[in-house]
């Protein structure tokens, strides 16, 4: 609903201009606003398209597969051991218990640079987790830890700041460990397994 509102704040000041720029004598205007307006509609469309496949793949609830037992048992672990985190393990908790879980085709993720494990939009939807053929590829184990990875997103707006396999990830500050996904993720992997 957010997107559709953001799309037709788009288009309306796009008209207006346009017809602000059809009164005026400066053909030159008049033709960039023409290419703008047409750019910004087919980026938007281009954008809504991506939307739609993406939620047209199969999905339920979460709470039905194999792996959510494993995920919210090592939550339960983390939960007793890093007891002093105990709001964002909460957080990852209700988000386990209410998420979606797409299964996306390669041929159906959006146009992103590298194609992901799993994803997920934190400022669109809270409900859903979005996999790829990678997650499908990994043990029981592996897949808990990249929902617990991606619920952190949802839960408490976690930022990628570095994965655990990059190098920049030895040298995030407390708070940016404390904001970062994988951290949370590397957390449950170090006390947990």
């Amino acid at each position: 609903m957010l997107l559709y509102v953001q799309v037709l704040l788009i288009i309306s000041f796009y008209m207006i201009s346009f017809r602000h720029t059809l009164h005026s004598k400066a053909p030159y205007l008049l033709k960039c606003s023409a290419c703008l307006m047409f750019l910004n509609i087919v980026v938007v469309l281009q954008m809504l398209i991506s939307f739609c496949l993406v939620y047209s793949v199969p999905h339920h609830d979460l709470k039905l597969e194999p792996v959510y037992d494993t995920a919210t048992q090592l939550l339960e672990c983390a939960q007793f051991r890093l007891s002093s985190f105990s709001r964002q393990w909460n957080q990852i908790e209700t988000c386990l218990t209410s998420v979606n879980i797409y299964y996306v085709t390669k041929g159906r993720v959006p146009y992103l640079r590298n194609v992901p494990t799993a994803f997920v939009f934190p400022n669109f939807d809270k409900n859903s987790v979005f996999v790829t053929p990678q997650y499908e590829a990994m043990s029981l184990v592996d897949k808990a830890l990249v929902l617990i990875h991606e619920c952190a997103h949802i839960g408490f707006n976690a930022v990628d700041h570095a994965y655990r396999w990059q190098k920049q990830y030895e040298f995030l500050s407390e708070k940016q460990h404390y904001e970062n996904a994988d951290s949370f993720m590397d957390a449950v992997l170090y006390h947990c397994l």
